[in-house]
C-alpha cells in the first residue's frame, strides 16, 4: 500500500493509469516472446521415424512430434517435454537424447506461435493444448498410456503443472519452474497481483499432487530464484537437485541424469 501511495503522489493518477495499461498491455510479449525463427521444414521430416501428433485447434494447428525411444516398438514409456518461454522443441532434440537411449519415447508439442505453430500464446491455450497433446500421445499403440511422464523447464513447468491438474503423470520433473508468474512479476515490477493475465500457479496447480517428482534448479537463478524451487519441492515432498548455475545454463551432466535415473526407477518408468 505504501508502494501504491507512493506511486501516487509521483506520478498522479493519469501516469499510474497510463502504467496500468502498459503493464497489463505488455506482459504477454514478456511472457512468450517467441522461441527466435525456426527452421520451414517440421520436425517430423528432419528426424527419421518420428510420429506427427499436431494439435488442432481454434488459433490453427500446433505442431507436435512423438520420437520413439530405442529399441520401441509398441507400449512403452513417454516422456512429455514443455520448453521455456524463450525456446523451440527444436532446440531440445539432442538434450533429450539420454531419454531416447534408455528405451524412453520423448514427446513435444510446439506453443502457439511460435515456430511452425499458428496463433498467439496464453495460459489457458497452453495447458489446454498440451492435455490434448498428452490424450493424444496415451492413444499410440508405441505408447503405455499409464506409463507417461512430464518433465517442463521454467515456463514449461508452470505448463505441465497445470496439465497436472487435469491429467496426472506417472511422474513428474520441474525444472528451474516458479512457484507463480504473479510471484515474480511482483518481486521484479511491482506489479499486483490482479494485473497478471497468466498467473500460472504452480503451487496452486499441484496442490493435491503427491506423485513421484523430482525438482532441480540453479542456486544462482535470477529468472525464477533458488527460493522457488525451494518452494516446489517441499510442497511435493520430493527431492530438490541443487545445481552450482542459473536459468539457462544448468549442465545436463552425469548427476543430472543420475537424479532423473532415480525418478525413472522409482516412479516405475524404467526397469
Amino acid at each position: 500500500m505504501r508502494r501504491v501511495l507512493s506511486m501516487l503522489l509521483t506520478i498522479g493518477l493519469p501516469g499510474l493509469a497510463l502504467v496500468v495499461a502498459l503493464a497489463y498491455g505488455c506482459q504477454r510479449r514478456m511472457l512468450f516472446p517467441g522461441g527466435g525463427q525456426a527452421p520451414k521444414t517440421p520436425l517430423v521430416q528432419r528426424i527419421p521415424g518420428a510420429i506427427a501428433l499436431d494439435v488442432q485447434h481454434a488459433d490453427g494447428q500446433s505442431e507436435g512430434i512423438l520420437i520413439k525411444g530405442d529399441g520401441v516398438t509398441q507400449s512403452a514409456p513417454v516422456l512429455v517435454f514443455a520448453h521455456g518461454n524463450g525456446e523451440l522443441i527444436d532446440q531440445w532434440i539432442t538434450p533429450l537424447q539420454p531419454y531416447l537411449r534408455r528405451g524412453i519415447s520423448v514427446a513435444l508439442l510446439e506453443y502457439r506461435g511460435y515456430g511452425r505453430s499458428s496463433g498467439s500464446a496464453t495460459q489457458d491455450d497452453l495447458i489446454a493444448d498440451l492435455e490434448s497433446f498428452v490424450e493424444a500421445v496415451a492413444k499410440r499403440p508405441e505408447v503405455d498410456p499409464q506409463r507417461i511422464a512430464y518433465h517442463g523447464r521454467s515456463l514449461g513447468g508452470g505448463v505441465l503443472a497445470g496439465v497436472t491438474a487435469r491429467r496426472p503423470p506417472r511422474a513428474l520433473i520441474l525444472e528451474s519452474t516458479f512457484t507463480s508468474v504473479t510471484a515474480l512479476a511482483k518481486a521484479a515490477f511491482w506489479v499486483p497481483g490482479f494485473l497478471v493475465r497468466d498467473p500460472f500457479d504452480s503451487l496452486a496447480a499441484l496442490a493435491h499432487w503427491r506423485g513421484p517428482s523430482l525438482v532441480i534448479h540453479g542456486r544462482h537463478d535470477r529468472v525464477a530464484p533458488f527460493s522457488h524451487g525451494e518452494v516446489i519441492a517441499r510442497q511435493l515432498n520430493a527431492p530438490l537437485l541443487a545445481r552450482d548455475c542459473g536459468h539457462n545454463d544448468c549442465p545436463h551432466d552425469a548427476t543430472y541424469w543420475q537424479a532423473i535415473d532415480a525418478l525413472l526407477t522409482r516412479s516405475g518408468m524404467q526397469r
